[in-house]
């Protein structure tokens, strides 16, 4: 048994988990939202000015009430991100529609304006933009594409969330009119930034359209106080694994009773499972959940932020180039900067990697995400130019999350470090003995 660097750990305090607790089983904090619908007004910046959102118990559940509101004409085409979770895939099947995926960028995590204009028809009705891994884009050009055509665009902001500040200016009319989503979608789900361990906000530039999606939400069910206490139970059972002592115990435990922690961290950390994905999304939030929602909502987190950017940047400036998705963007707290809610990177040996990392104490994982490639046919010659510089299958396949823990010590960020330059190191000595080989056959 020996002490085991956590992938990552969840981004909420004990005082909200156990405020959370308290609220489930007494009702003891007051309700923020008795009697008040799931539609919220947050004050922003100075708190001179607030915006209006919707609260949902999930991006997923937001995404579905928008295709219901919409009513699309069966067979209309949304084009999407080739990368996200495969349920965001899956719903608008489920309603009858068609998904046209386009590639990202390796470099930039983000969608080419020629290839979402390419893949416009006259069936298109949405474009659905998803940020990966703490990056977000600017979306200028798609969205001016976007106006010509009369597409609405949503952007999947899942993974993007970087404090009170991402919604100063969201829904400004002036000038930046057209470098705005029409929809913006926020996560505050198990593992992510400010995690509420669920919920989801959801800003809309059209104010009618959001309050008919609140109505429509407003008919739901809602979520049952008991399925809220057995997540938060979890979820503080999860939290007291945050030390690599506690972690390495829970992960010798498992070894020893002969299961794959990997495994078990993955299904516990995951939204919505089984069949029946649309009557699991159709549930409204309840009070404990809105309450928690509201707390992360308002709270600026930028500290938190600040502190795993810089540890993002230490590690990741160190490896190699052209290892690293999303290389290309500044990691900062910007509207368009990258905030490294995970931190990924490309091995062709990623199992290897995985294996030495673990070995000197670091918990290294392919599972740090629910992420899938949709699949796609590229006509030649379209955008041939590009497919070399794509996140493809295979790339997405061969990433390895590495330890997302700020509160390392130097000391051994630099061992980390160092094992991990070994690693790239001897893949790129491999790659000159092939190359050799190719050049000197005989």
């Amino acid at each position: 048994m020996k002490r085991l660097y956590p992938r990552g750990t969840l981004d909420i305090s004990w005082r909200h988990l156990f405020e959370a607790l308290s609220d489930c089983l007494f009702g003891s904090h007051q309700d923020k939202t008795a009697g008040a619908a799931d539609l919220r007004e947050i004050p922003i910046g100075n708190a001179h000015s607030s915006v209006q959102g919707l609260i949902t118990i999930s991006v997923r559940s937001a995404f579905d009430l928008y295709l219901t509101e919409l009513n699309l004409p069966q067979g209309s085409e949304v084009v999407m991100s080739a990368v996200s979770i495969s349920d965001m895939f899956r719903i608008p099947e489920a309603h009858g529609l068609k998904v046209i995926p386009v590639p990202l960028s390796f470099e930039t995590l983000s969608l080419s304006a020629q290839d979402v204009e390419r893949s416009i028809t006259e069936q298109t009705r949405l474009i659905v933009v998803a940020p990966l891994f703490g990056s977000r884009s600017c979306l200028t050009e798609i969205c001016c594409i976007a106006r010509r055509h009369g597409i609405i665009v949503i952007e999947d902001c899942a993974q993007a969330w970087r404090g009170a500040l991402t919604l100063t200016g969201a829904l400004d009319v002036d000038d930046a009119q057209d470098a705005k989503a029409d929809v913006q979608m926020f996560s505050f789900g198990p593992i992510k930034t400010a995690t509420a361990l669920g919920g989801a906000f959801v800003l809309d530039k059209d104010h009618q359209r959001l309050l008919r999606i609140s109505s429509i939400q407003t008919g739901y069910p809602e979520v049952a106080i008991l399925r809220t206490l057995r997540r938060i139970l979890r979820f503080i059972a999860l939290k007291a694994l945050s030390s690599p002592l506690a972690f390495g115990v829970f992960v010798w435990l498992t070894s020893l009773f002969g299961a794959d922690y990997d495994e078990l961290l993955f299904r516990a950390t995951r939204g919505f499972q089984g069949s029946d994905l649309l009557e699991k999304l159709r549930h409204r939030p309840n009070r404990v959940q809105r309450n928690l929602v509201l707390r992360r909502l308002e709270e600026p987190h930028t500290d938190a932020i600040e502190a795993r950017c810089n540890y993002a940047a230490e590690v990741l400036n160190m490896l190699p180039n052209g290892v690293v998705p999303g290389s290309e963007i500044q990691i900062g707290l910007g509207p368009h900067d990258h905030v490294h809610w995970v931190l990924p990177c490309e091995s062709r040996e990623p199992g290897s990697l995985i294996q030495r990392l673990r070995s000197a104490g670091f918990d290294a994982t392919q599972r740090g995400s629910s992420l899938v490639h949709f699949p796609m046919v590229v006509p030649e010659p379209v955008c041939s130019e590009n497919q070399s510089r794509w996140l493809t299958p295979e790339r997405l396949a061969n990433l390895v999350y590495l330890p997302m823990f700020p509160e390392m010590g130097q000391e051994q960020r630099t061992r980390m470090i160092d094992i991990i330059r070994s690693h790239f190191g001897e893949q790129s000595d491999v790659d000159d003995n092939v190359s050799l080989q190719k050049n000197n056959p005989c």
